[in-house]
C-alpha cells in the first residue's frame, strides 16, 4: 500500500534570538539562496539537501556544473535528472524540458479534481526538488555558447522561457525550484522570477544593493546586521515567517556526501521496487535485506 506524505520539514537554523527555523517544503514555494564566495552559502546547502535525502517521497534533481552539490545525488539510481557536465548545454535544457512536460502532465490531472494543488506525496509521485546550483553561471555558459551558435541553435531563449514557466506554474504541481546565486542581480534574476521565490536567504553580501534585491524593505542597521556576523550567518523571510537573522548548522562537504549516500541505503529499501532491484539492494548491501521483508 502507497503511504503519501503531506510534511517535509527541514531545520533551516536557529535565529539569533535563539528560536529553531523549521520550514515545511510542502508548504512554501520556490527558493533563492544568495551569497557571496566564503558566506557559507554552500554549507547551508549541503545542510538542507542531507536532511531531503532522508525522505524517500522527496526526488532531488537540477543543473549543477560545479559537479559537486548534487553529486551524491547523481549516483542514486544514475538520476537521470541531474545535469553535471558543463560542455553538453543543451543537456540542461532537455532536463528543464523533461521536467516542464511533468509539470504539466501533473497540472493536467489536477485540473479534473477538487484540489488546486497537491500537498500529498509518495515515492512513485514524489515532491519534486531541482536545484539551479550557480544559476548566473549557467547563465553565462549558455550566452557563450549562443554567442557562435546559428539562430535556430541557440540556447538562451529557450532555457529562460523554461525556468519562467516553472517559476509561475510548477508550485502548484509539487516542484520546488532552488535557485542559487552569489548576487540576485536584475538581468539575472527578474523581479518577475523574485516574485515566485519566496523563501529568500541571503548570507553576505558586499553591498546593501543586493540585500534590497531579496529584501526591498530591509533598512541600512538590518544590513549591518547580518553583514557584521560571521560566515554560516544569513537572513530569512517567507510568506510565512518574518525576517530573520540565523545561524544555519555546519556540514563538512565530505560528511554531506557520505551522509546522502547513506541515506540512500534507506532510501532505497522504503521505495516500492521490484523484485531484480531487490535482489541486488540484498547482495551489495546485505544489511538492508529484502527490503519489504518477504521472500523473493
Amino acid at each position: 500500500m502507497t503511504v503519501l506524505r503531506d510534511d517535509c520539514e527541514v531545520l533551516v537554523g536557529r535565529a539569533l534570538t535563539g528560536e529553531e527555523i523549521v520550514l515545511d517544503l510542502i508548504s512554501e514555494a520556490h527558493w533563492l539562496v544568495t551569497g557571496q564566495t566564503r558566506s557559507g552559502k554552500s554549507v547551508f546547502l549541503y545542510s538542507l539537501l542531507s536532511q531531503l535525502a532522508r525522505f524517500p517521497h522527496v526526488r532531488v534533481v537540477g543543473v549543477d556544473f560545479s559537479q559537486l552539490l548534487l553529486r551524491p545525488f547523481a549516483r542514486r539510481f544514475s538520476e537521470p535528472w541531474i545535469v553535471q557536465d558543463g560542455a553538453n548545454l543543451a543537456d540542461a535544457v532537455g532536463f528543464l524540458e523533461e521536467l516542464k512536460a511533468e509539470m504539466d502532465h501533473r497540472n493536467r490531472y489536477l485540473a479534473g479534481t477538487m484540489s488546486d494543488k497537491y500537498d500529498q506525496f509518495a515515492p512513485r509521485f514524489p515532491l519534486i526538488v531541482a536545484v539551479m546550483e550557480e544559476y548566473p553561471g549557467t547563465i553565462a555558459r549558455i550566452k557563450q555558447f549562443d554567442a557562435s551558435a546559428k539562430r535556430d541553435e541557440k540556447l538562451l531563449p529557450r532555457f529562460q522561457s523554461l525556468v519562467s514557466s516553472l517559476m509561475a506554474e510548477s508550485a502548484k504541481a509539487g516542484i520546488r525550484l532552488i535557485l542559487i546565486a552569489q548576487r540576485p542581480d536584475a538581468d539575472i534574476v527578474g523581479g518577475a522570477a523574485r516574485e515566485n521565490m519566496p523563501v529568500r536567504i541571503a548570507f553576505k553580501q558586499a553591498g546593501q544593493e543586493a540585500y534590497r534585491m531579496m529584501y526591498p524593505d530591509i533598512d541600512v542597521a538590518e544590513v549591518e546586521t547580518v553583514k557584521a556576523q560571521p560566515p554560516g550567518v544569513g537572513m530569512i523571510e517567507t510568506p510565512r515567517l518574518a525576517r530573520k537573522v540565523f545561524k544555519g548548522p555546519f556540514v563538512k562537504t565530505d560528511a554531506y556526501l557520505r551522509h546522502v549516500q547513506s541515506c540512500d541505503l534507506s532510501y532505497m529499501r522504503d521505495l516500492d521496487i521490484d523484485k531484480k532491484f531487490r535482489l541486488t539492494v540484498a547482495n551489495e548491501w546485505p544489511e538492508i535485506g529484502d527490503p519489504d521483508g518477504s521472500p523473493f
